[in-house]
């Protein structure tokens, strides 16, 4: 199964981790004594020595366009919702324009301009966020408000997402389960594609965008047509992209080629004082390999098709006198995957070769979910909350084929066998949150907390045996406080997350890659953690443009890893189990300095971790790493020029386990991006000296030198 190296992040913490005997709580009064004195010192030395001057409040981030042409500005009527966020905790903000900045093949690997963010890369397509040391399902991934995780497990894929249709990102590090419930341990990336439909006036804009890049014949083209005006707004969105091979410096990777596609419809209408939005979505990838799973006798993983469809309501109500604004919104996501796995062994008798045996196992599974989510109070407004009803079923066949073929090539047995790697399942989830937002003087005190209880009930099957029923409650919570100054705005928070075990992971038994024998644990506790996180932001302090810094640290509990069990016939047997206590810490910085038409970018993370039970230092959650980036920008009339240079850096990482050892990279990136009326060019160069280049949570070298090119053509006509 391909969830093989997704569970990596957490399945050699338990090589590090002893089973568990005792459960911690989890709640946030008996987790303050472990969070240790020093961190709570530091913020009450962080607010007392904060300076006391005149209060002003900070200024609204402003949501750029995907191209770099400056549009007279228009008025536009509030059709989205502000995003309900808490801002005594640190977090991460990219435009469209950063997004595409350095022309990155894929979302995933956008992210990792975030500080305390990685990437983790099983092939040129896959290339899923670590977000402090954790990854997986322990990210929860948002598409304009719907989670991207399957209840199945292995993760949710960026990928599914093309770049060209990101309007902005925002990633909050650290336990988010107070307001968004499983899956948010390590942290939450809420990507939004949604642009303004509405106007003052009637009009019709247009885009169509190609891009190309070498080594390995890379090739995009996005088109997207907006129809805009004071009552009524339609959006067309299509793109396409194909890669033939990955290109390292060694050579071209077999199998490592993927063609996608997909597009999207969506429409606004404004009466009555509502807002009523629709979308239809859809995006596939077909042939999509996995080049982390290739081994020199032949074996290979791959994506033959991967597919999501999204069908979107909101009908959103602004606040009205004392009546808090509400938003109701609808969805019905279907996730359709379909793995192949192909295993090659040689069978030896006597130590003499006999044959070789090549088996191939096709799964297949889907996942559909249903979710309706009420929600009332904006980010502006001092109370609000959510309520939600969240249904899942998961299925799917899987086929497993083996061929045996003698010395001379002759084959001598076939086999075919029809399973479930895991049961067919059902999961119906309610949630209910609150939040309070109340400013006292130059303080804002920041309050959430949330309650989720699931039940899941999976059929009979040859992995499950009869009929099973589980189910969980869980309660989170969120506390924070800022204050804010002219120019400084110091903040600290203790927040709370937890993950339902998945379906992998209570069920499955089979084989990984064909060389190690795994079983699933129906009795897995859920993980849960507690973190405490304390900071300051700074803004417009000379030439530095605004300094933000954050320490964090986060309290594990009861993860869920793979404990070697001993061989049987000379394979490997694991199964997935609950470590006790970990902890991971770190801080995280981000500086930018500007001098008229220049700016400099500074941004860096140290994260470390340890078991708290042997001691050991934990070696999968990265390493310490930083990236500068250079950039100049000219504007003369309608023309306008941009030069960027970007260098990142990557601390050697030194392992026990020689798979998650890594060298020291340093790549330098280069950006040059022209706009002139109505045509943007943007020409990119990556990885511009180092030859073998792999980061620190990719399991796959990253591309050599490569050239990127895209040219967009923009249309705009008023009515």
């Amino acid at each position: 199964m391909d969830f093989g190296f997704s569970c990596l992040g957490c399945s050699y913490l338990g090589r590090s981790c002893r089973s568990a005997t005792r459960r911690y709580s989890g709640g946030l009064r008996s987790a303050l004594p472990r969070i240790g004195a020093g961190p709570l010192a530091a913020i009450g030395l962080l607010f007392l020595t904060a300076p006391s001057v005149r209060a002003d409040a900070p200024g609204a981030r402003r949501d750029t366009t995907s191209v770099i042409t400056t549009l007279p500005t228009v008025e536009v009527c509030d059709e989205r919702p502000g995003r309900i966020v808490f801002r005594a905790r640190s977090s991460g903000h990219l435009d469209s324009v950063q997004v595409s900045r350095f022309l990155p093949p894929n979302l995933g690997e956008s992210l990792a301009s975030v500080p305390g963010v990685e990437v983790a890369k099983t092939g040129p397509w896959s290339a899923k966020p670590v977000v402090r040391g954790l990854s997986g399902d322990r990210v929860l991934i948002l598409v304009d408000g719907v989670a991207l995780n399957p209840a199945r497990g292995h993760g949710a894929e960026p990928a599914l997402l093309p770049v060209s249709a990101v309007s902005s990102v925002e990633v909050t590090p650290g336990g988010g389960g107070a307001m968004h419930g499983s899956d948010a341990l390590g942290g939450v990336v809420e990507v939004s594609t949604r642009r303004p439909l509405l106007s003052a006036e009637f009009e019709v804009t247009s885009l169509v965008s190609a891009r190309g890049s070498a080594p390995g014949d890379h090739a995009a083209a996005d088109g997207r047509l907006t129809c805009s005006g004071p009552r009524f707004g339609a959006e067309a969105r299509i793109n396409g992209a194909k890669l033939r091979a990955l290109v390292t410096p060694e050579g071209e990777v077999e199998g490592s080629g993927f063609e996608e596609s997909g597009g999207a419809l969506r429409a606004v209408l404004a009466a009555g004082g509502v807002v009523t939005e629709a979308e239809w979505a859809r995006q596939t990838a077909r042939d999509v390999g996995l080049t982390a799973f290739a081994t020199p006798a032949g074996g290979d993983g791959v994506y033959p098709s991967t597919a999501r469809d999204l069908l979107r309501a909101l009908i959103r109500r602004p606040k009205t006198g004392p009546v808090p604004s509400t938003e109701l919104l609808l969805v019905a996501q279907d996730l359709d995957t379909r793995f192949r796995e192909t295993r090659v062994d040689s069978i030896f008798v006597r130590q003499r070769f006999q044959a070789i045996q090549r088996g191939v196992t096709d799964d297949r599974y889907r996942s559909d979910l249903r979710e309706a989510r009420l929600q009332f109070g904006e980010a502006s407004e001092c109370v609000g909350g959510t309520v939600g009803l969240r249904w899942e079923e998961t299925g799917g066949p899987r086929v497993t084929t083996t061929d045996t073929y003698d010395r001379t090539g002759r084959q001598t047995a076939h086999r075919e066998a029809g399973s479930r790697a895991v049961p067919d399942s059902r999961t119906t989830a309610t949630y209910g949150s609150v939040r309070l937002n109340q400013s006292v003087g130059r303080f804002t005190i920041e309050l959430g907390s949330r309650h989720d209880r699931a039940r899941t009930r999976s059929d009979s099957s040859d992995v499950a045996g009869e009929p099973t029923r589980r189910g969980g409650e869980r309660l989170s919570g969120s506390a924070g406080v800022r204050a804010s100054w002219d120019r400084v705005e110091p903040f600290a928070s203790v927040s709370s997350g937890f993950r339902w075990p998945n379906l992998d992971e209570l069920f499955f038994d089979g084989y990984i890659h064909g060389g190690l024998r795994v079983f699933g644990n129906p009795s897995l506790d859920p993980e849960r953690s507690v973190g405490l996180e304390a900071g300051i932001r700074l803004r417009d302090f000379g030439p530095l443009g605004h300094l933000d810094l954050a320490l964090h640290r986060a309290e594990l509990d009861d993860l869920i890893t793979l404990q070697y069990l001993g061989q049987l016939f000379l394979v490997p047997r694991f199964q997935y189990v609950n470590v006790e206590r970990a902890r991971i810490e770190g801080i995280e910085a981000t500086a930018v300095f500007r001098h008229r038409a220049l700016s400099l970018e500074l941004t860096g993370a140290a994260p470390r971790g340890r078991d708290l039970e042997t001691g050991d230092r934990l070696e999968d959650i990265g390493t310490r790493r930083g990236r500068i980036t250079l950039r100049a920008e000219w504007t003369r009339g309608s023309a306008r020029i941009e030069l960027a240079a970007r260098q990142r850096i990557t601390q050697r990482v030194h392992s026990k386990v020689a798979a998650l050892r890594r060298a020291a990279v340093s790549l330098t990136d280069l950006d040059f991006a022209a706009a002139l009326h109505r045509l943007d060019c943007r020409l990119a160069v990556t990885n511009l000296f180092d030859a073998d280049a792999r980061e620190a949570l990719s399991y796959v070298p990253e591309g050599g030198r490569t050239f990127a090119i895209s040219v967009s053509h923009h249309g705009r006509w008023k009515f």
